[in-house]
């Protein structure tokens, strides 16, 4: 049996992909527990690997969905257990995280129909409607029981819910729409050119970089304080 060269090249390219998210995700997961935690080690309230597969979902064709989602799982797994969380609080932090993800790439492909995502000011209302308020909200029904099956009290729900929503519509509305607007950019970097296009960028950058700095109190400037306004800078 003989395998079509560009069969071949597709499976490769696919491969690098696959692992790109996979490494992105497991990194993302680390960062957000660097940042620190709400209340625990493993609850974080910032958490950027959900727009990792996310974006990845946007992206790939429906037929390919599963690939990506089974691709995560090993670093999901390895993060979580790093962080001390019990087999079924983990089964049901990823069950909600994919629940997220697909319900987001779901609503957006359906209502943006494809490049430039946030080209216009609708796709950026409904980029908020469905990734900052509609998905992360739903997903929190079931990412709040994370807190109860680790022994958490029923009675504070509504309380784990709030925190796993602000989450992931904090991760969608800074990380998230940043990585749709480099995706929609497609490397085209010809606007840079001139210098005065460069000195805007550069003091843009300084701006963002201070106010990120003066937002999470990184006046120490030990590494633990500063790393929030680094992950925040794109």
């Amino acid at each position: 049996m003989s395998f079509d060269p560009g069969e071949r090249a597709s499976f490769t390219q696919d491969l690098q992909w696959l692992v790109l998210v996979a490494a992105t995700y497991y990194l993302g997961a680390e960062l957000a527990f660097a940042i620190g935690t709400l209340s625990d080690r493993i609850f974080a309230p910032f958490w950027p690997p959900n727009i990792v597969l996310m974006c990845a979902l946007i992206i790939v064709p429906y037929r390919r969905w599963w690939l990506y989602i089974l691709a995560v799982l090993p670093p999901h797994v390895a993060a979580e257990l790093g962080v001390g969380m019990g087999w079924w609080q983990l089964l049901v932090a990823f069950a909600t995280n994919c629940m997220f993800a697909v319900l987001s790439a779901l609503g957006l492909r359906y209502l943006l129909a494809g490049r430039p995502w946030l080209g216009s000011f609708n796709n950026a209302v409904a980029y908020v409607l469905i990734a900052a308020v509609a998905s992360p909200a739903v997903s929190a029904l079931g990412g709040a029981f994370v807190r109860v099956a680790g022994g958490g009290d029923l009675a504070n729900y509504w309380l784990y819910w709030q925190q796993w929503y602000i989450a992931n519509a904090l991760a969608s509305l800074t990380l998230g729409a940043a990585f749709l607007s480099w995706i929609d950019a497609q490397g085209d970097w010809a606007e840079f050119s001139s210098r005065s296009r460069q000195g805007e960028a550069l003091l843009l950058l300084a701006g963002l970089a201070l106010a990120c700095v003066v937002a999470f109190k990184a006046d120490t400037w030990t590494p633990r304080n500063f790393l929030p306004a680094l992950l925040y800078l794109p």
